[in-house]
């Protein structure tokens, strides 16, 4: 299996934050979303990922590079314009070959990982299966309609009448009969290649489509007060370790985490001007960088 990342999207809810980098590479916990959606990737065993940007390549290629750093290979797939979901399939057409693959918006954070989903489409290998959640209003998401067996019978993108509360989260899996479908389709109202009408063509096509219904958590980070949220959420999970440097005039409260590499002086050290010693408090002061670079704030 092959994995296809998107990194599109100019991120205009998300400014002025995304007047200074792509949105995918906002920092939650002091880690890049896109290098959170690379982690759950390589946990899936899979090493070769292609990156699709139509932007600011060189400001992604310096978080991923290679992707060795992350024990995967990564290709980038340039994209001449947000032409759709499906389209960025077509881009990758060659990377892709006629492996499965796994194809992952970049701005989307599923921190409990994507294990079960993959074992699922691994273990039963349908044509095509979908991630999907349960929420209270579906209309402002693609929504899925299944069958008595559980199998996919439709998907609608942003329906004014949702005949189910099963949004899509942003993570697909495809065999490479996706691509004659990608082929098939013409571009939607939005002037844009959908993947849902991919899927949909597979439906129709007699091809079997399956949907993965995803209970932990989910977060889709376009807007300010969703990375706000999410970066809560992260913190509040985390656990007291400290593996870097404390000097003995700090004090470290709460759940605070220190990565290897990291430096904690506090402000009453030699050369400060200040003698009181300096208290780290998980609330604000939190040290982490898991898996990427080791940061003292």
């Amino acid at each position: 299996m092959k994995a296809l990342v998107l990194t599109g999207g100019s991120g205009t809810r998300l400014r002025p934050f995304s007047y200074s980098m792509p949105k995918q590479l906002i920092p939650l916990a002091n880690t890049p979303v896109l290098v959170h959606v690379l982690c759950n990737i390589r946990d899936l065993g899979v090493t070769e990922i292609g990156v699709v940007f139509n932007d600011r390549v060189a400001d992604i290629e310096a978080v991923v590079g290679d992707g060795s750093g992350f024990g995967a290979r990564v290709t980038c797939l340039r994209q001449d314009a947000p032409r759709g979901l499906a389209h960025t399939v077509a881009v990758a057409r060659d990377f892709l070959g006629n492996d499965d693959f796994v194809m992952y918006l970049g701005d989307i954070m599923l921190p409990n990982g994507i294990r079960a989903a993959g074992e699922e489409f691994a273990g039963r290998h349908p044509a095509a299966q979908v991630l999907v959640q349960r929420v209270a209003d579906p209309r402002g998401f693609g929504v899925v309609e299944l069958g008595p067996d559980g199998e996919v019978v439709g998907l609608l993108e942003k329906p004014r009448e949702p005949r189910s509360d099963l949004a899509l989260c942003g993570v697909y899996f495809f065999t490479a009969a996706v691509h004659e479908a990608v082929a098939a389709i013409r571009p939607g109202p939005r002037g844009e290649l959908e993947i849902t009408d991919a899927v949909e063509w597979l439906l129709n096509s007699g091809a079997e489509v399956r949907a993965h219904t995803y209970d932990g958590y989910w977060k889709d980070t376009g807007r300010v007060e969703d990375v706000l949220e999410c970066n809560r959420h992260l913190l509040d999970a985390e656990r007291r370790s400290v593996a870097g440097q404390v000097d003995e005039a700090s004090e470290l409260i709460g759940e605070v985490v220190v990565e290897p590499g990291a430096r904690i002086v506090a402000s009453g050290s030699p050369g400060r001007s200040s003698s009181a010693p300096t208290r780290w408090s998980s609330t604000a002061d939190s040290v982490r960088t898991p898996g990427w670079a080791a940061t003292a704030w």
